[in-house]
């Protein structure tokens, strides 16, 4: 990898065609002045202090400045779509700070290269925030939340206002390099308005994924009409601080391999609201593959010095598993392996995913397992979910208070879970050497369920209404409706199935319920659809999105009234589409609860 640099205007016309005796002729060079360059008078800092807001979502016009002029600033671009990465942004740059502009328009680049100096007369512009984001954009109202935000201007506007000076130039903007420690945790106003939509280098990390195409099904992603739209790698300091690093499924070096070892990141640094966990979070954004440099693949195979990429000589297997610290090093590879640590507590859903280093009050969906039996350090751990079936049964804290401190290997894939990196989706299991019984339960491999008279928090239930059972989204399912089988009871008001096919695991939050599939994906409902979206997260729903929580109650007759908390609709069997959804009037039938005898 090179370093990383701003890429000039690599030519400024084609040449004329000659004969090989003649010199050759070029067009008359056209340098850019802009008219305005002579009245700038702000800085981007003052102005984003300027009309800074606290609220998640606002909008403003930006007035005259305090002497009765316009407002005026200049700066570089730093970040368009020269690779399909960032796309209908663009962000300018000056001593002071970095300003982000939402443009509804592609092709960007094509006018506005990066390095180009831009003049920009501000007032009259409209700024605010879309979900905590700082933007220059076009008051958009939100429904939902019955508030005006931050949207994509018309690219005419963003014309009207600005102004090319000069010639592109590369050497006119130097990333600033910054510690991630610093970073993850910076959220005071002044952070956010200093360093958001920075251009920064990142030093001496690893990215998540490595020697594979960052295209990788098995990096946590995003997904739109079944189709992934963008992969969330994590990229980790050597201190073991972590940040997403977004890599768009449009990106024109999605299908390069994502580079191994440790090396440098430089991008444009964005406090965002990530779709993948749905929390606003730092993240770095690549301008192009350029901003991947110094990789020195140390954990690739057969490297003589792997240095702590690729500490010990274990290798995965069952008889040689991987430590906590070696899971911890790879970072979320996507790949299946045996791993061994002790279990050291849990992570708590209703505090913001915290370690708990105990069995009170445990979730029975998660372990965390670490090197050592009294480890307190949440980074210094590896997050286990425990699925559906045996594993979870023998192993959980809730049910198995005596299991703290005890070594647990098993076996399945090293992804990110609570973001960290975690093993999820296991099929073996082994506690204190001694194997647990069968492996999680199947799909059609039959359970008998009997009837619920009150719903326990971490519990696994089935939803059945006159002869029908819900069945379990399938993995490429990311929204839609519930579907049925007919199922009909016994004699003895027990009824037969499947956790893996029909049982949700249903959570008490101080928020509300959560509603996950046998998958862990979380059922969460937005705008203005009768039916579901399946969202998978890797720590628990934010608080302030009421559509993942529900309300739910028992009837003396057994049956469940499921509401979800923010629109307001409710659960119900509708025999004309046999199906399950969620409506805001009386509608069919609502499920009575079942769960594993």
């Amino acid at each position: 990898m090179k370093p990383y640099r701003i890429l000039p205007l690599l030519a400024l016309g084609a040449l004329a065609v000659t004969s090989c005796h003649e010199d050759p002729v070029l067009p008359p060079m056209i340098v850019p002045e802009a008219p305005m360059l002579s009245k700038v008078n702000s800085k981007i800092l003052d102005v984003k202090t300027q009309y800074w807001n606290n609220e998640k979502n606002y909008i403003e016009t930006i007035g005259l400045a305090s002497d009765g002029e316009h407002v005026i600033v200049k700066g570089r671009v730093t970040g368009v779509d020269v690779s399909g990465n960032i796309f209908k942004y663009l962000y300018i740059q000056d001593e002071t700070a970095a300003l982000g502009f939402s443009i509804d328009a592609s092709k960007l680049s094509d006018s506005y290269k990066i390095g180009q100096e831009l003049v920009v007369d501000l007032t009259e512009m409209n700024i605010g925030k879309w979900n905590t984001e700082l933007l220059v954009g076009k008051p958009e109202w939100y429904e939902a939340q019955q508030v005006w935000e931050a949207g994509r201007m018309e690219l005419e506007t963003f014309q009207n206002h600005v102004e090319l000076n000069g010639l592109p130039n590369g050497d006119g903007v130097e990333p600033t390099v910054l510690d991630m420690g610093d970073i993850v945790n910076a959220t005071a106003a002044e952070d956010l308005i200093k360093y958001g939509h920075m251009l920064v280098t990142f030093n001496d990390v690893t990215i998540n994924g490595a020697g594979q195409p960052f295209a990788n099904p098995a990096v946590e992603n995003t997904q739109s009409g079944g189709a992934i739209n963008c992969y969330y790698h994590t990229i980790t300091d050597a201190q073991g601080n972590k940040m997403y690093l977004p890599v768009s499924a449009y990106a024109d070096f999605v299908y390069d391999t994502t580079p191994s070892g440790r090396g440098s990141v430089t991008g444009i640094l964005c406090y965002k609201y990530l779709s993948v966990n749905r929390q606003s979070q730092w993240a770095l954004y690549l301008v192009d593959s350029n901003g991947l440099s110094g990789f020195d693949n140390s954990d690739e195979p057969g490297d003589d010095n792997p240095g702590d990429d690729n500490p010990g000589d274990a290798d995965g297997t069952k008889d040689s598993p991987y430590t906590v610290d070696r899971v911890i090093a790879m970072n979320n590879p996507g790949t299946k392996a045996w791993v061994k640590g002790y279990i050291v507590g849990f992570y708590d859903y209703n505090n913001n995913s915290s370690l708990v280093t105990g069995a009170e009050g445990a979730a029975n969906s998660n372990v965390a397992i670490a090197m050592t039996p009294d480890e307190t350090d949440k980074a210094k751990t590896v997050a286990v979910q425990l699925p559906v079936g045996a594993i979870r049964s023998a192993v959980n804290l809730l049910d198995n208070p005596a299991n703290l401190g005890m070594e647990l290997a098993l076996y399945g894939d090293l992804t990110a879970y609570f973001g960290l990196p975690g093993v999820k989706n296991a099929t073996e299991a082994m506690l204190n050497g001694e194997a647990i019984g069968d492996a999680p339960a199947e799909p059609g491999e039959d359970e008998v369920f009997v009837k619920s008279t009150e719903v326990v928090s971490g519990g696994v239930y089935a939803f059945w209404a006159t002869n029908k059972i819900g069945l379990a989204f399938a993995a490429d399912k990311n929204y839609g409706y519930m579907n049925v089988s007919d199922c009909t009871p016994a004699a003895d008001g027990t009824i037969t199935a499947s956790a893996a096919s029909n049982g949700f695991t249903l959570t008490s939050t101080a928020d509300g319920w959560t509603i996950q599939n046998p998958d862990g994906r979380y059922l969460m409902m937005t705008g203005t659809f009768d039916s579901v979206n399946l969202v998978n997260l890797s720590t628990t729903p934010d608080s302030a999105d009421k559509g993942y929580f529900w309300n739910i109650t028992i009837a003396a007759d057994g049956t469940a009234t499921i509401e979800n908390v923010e629109k307001g609709k409710v659960m119900q069997f509708d025999s004309q589409y046999n199906s399950y959804g969620w409506y805001p009037d009386a509608r069919g039938t609502k499920p009575t609860l079942y769960q594993p005898k």
